[in-house]
């Protein structure tokens, strides 16, 4: 009879564990989605893009920087010299150029003066050929006359000598031409070398530029920026050390926006959605809810069990999810826990 009495109490209480268990099960399945999370800022690297020795680090860790503060600076002898020299060079191009547009003028007008000088030479063919024609109509004509002894033969000597001097006229006046002409081309073909010549100027200035701009840029580079606001985290080198290109000087932590990754079951991964609202509970603030929105959710399962074969191996199959929060104040810090949920799920 005791031992009966004795079991009445440990079943009741078997009891009320399994109503317990199921009641539990019963509010985790209705309860919204989320998980247990640690939040994370954005950390990137200030690095230098050239080589060279470090000669000044500006910030420690723990300094608030801006996008664009500069943070070291690398020794740019060497660059600078780089840059004087390549204003050197676009000083001499341009004097170059300058001068190739002087010559080019001087030659333009010469060969516009040489063609002038050809047509007025052409004119005086014209007119020394009327010339003679006028003179052959009239020796014709006296010839004619003397045949008849109209005339006198000193007449007739008169105009053969004026038929004779204006075809000396006319040959002298053709071979003008032609030695003008001849000049003409020539001043032409040096027109044409002084164009040609302020082309191989101008490309000249072209690459004294462009050179011009490598060594600008090779100064820039001497500078290293912050890519990104933010606290600096960790200082990598001190002044005095030489770096290879790319080598980081400091890392910054951008906590401006911050994101938190939580594990959803695959049982509820119909529930949450990309742009879906998220709150962030943090122990640090516990009267305090962080509103955010989901930001991606893993294409790819995580913890896979080996095999899938069963509804139960299926449903521990999990998803990460990111959150993505808005930390205007600065509250929230890189590794602080919490607990994401997800409203209305």
């Amino acid at each position: 009879m005791r031992a009966q009495l004795l079991i009445v109490p440990v079943i009741v209480g078997l009891g009320a564990v399994v109503v317990w268990r199921v009641q539990a099960q019963d509010a985790y399945k209705h309860a919204p989605s989320g998980g247990s999370t640690t939040v994370e800022g954005t950390e990137t690297s200030a690095a230098s893009k050239t080589g060279g020795r470090l000669i000044e680090v500006r910030v420690r860790e723990g300094d608030v920087v801006a996008a664009g503060d500069v943070i070291a600076r690398l020794d740019c002898s060497d660059a600078d010299a780089a840059l004087a020299t390549a204003h050197a060079h676009i000083k001499n191009a341009e004097a170059q150029l300058a001068l190739a547009v002087a010559g080019s003028k001087g030659a333009k007008d010469a060969a516009a003066a040489a063609a002038a000088q050809v047509a007025a030479i052409q004119s005086q063919v014209r007119a020394a050929e009327v010339q003679k024609a006028q003179a052959e109509t009239e020796r014709a004509r006296m010839e004619a006359l003397a045949k008849q002894n109209a005339v006198p033969g000193r007449q007739v000597d008169q105009v053969t000598f004026a038929d004779e001097a204006a075809a000396e006229q006319v040959g002298a006046a053709k071979a003008s031409v032609h030695a003008a002409r001849m000049q003409s081309s020539a001043a032409a073909a040096q027109a044409q070398a002084e164009a040609s010549r302020i082309e191989v100027a101008r490309t000249g200035v072209e690459i004294a530029v462009a050179e011009s701009r490598r060594a600008e840029l090779a100064v820039a580079e001497c500078t290293i920026a912050a890519p990104t606001g933010g606290t600096v985290q960790a200082r990598l080198h001190e002044p005095g050390a030489v770096l290879a290109p790319g080598s980081p000087v400091v890392t910054i932590l951008d906590t401006r926006v911050v994101t938190a990754t939580f594990f959803l079951p695959n049982a509820e991964l119909d529930r949450v959605a990309p742009g879906m609202p998220a709150e962030l509970r943090v122990d640090s603030f516990r009267d305090r809810v962080f509103t955010g929105s989901v930001r991606r959710i893993s294409v790819e399962a995580e913890f896979t069990p080996r095999n899938v074969q069963t509804r139960e191996d299926r449903d521990r199959l999990v998803y990460a999810v990111e959150v993505e929060l808005p930390n205007d104040d600065g509250v929230l810090r890189a590794g602080m826990p919490g607990q994401i949920t997800i409203p209305g799920t």
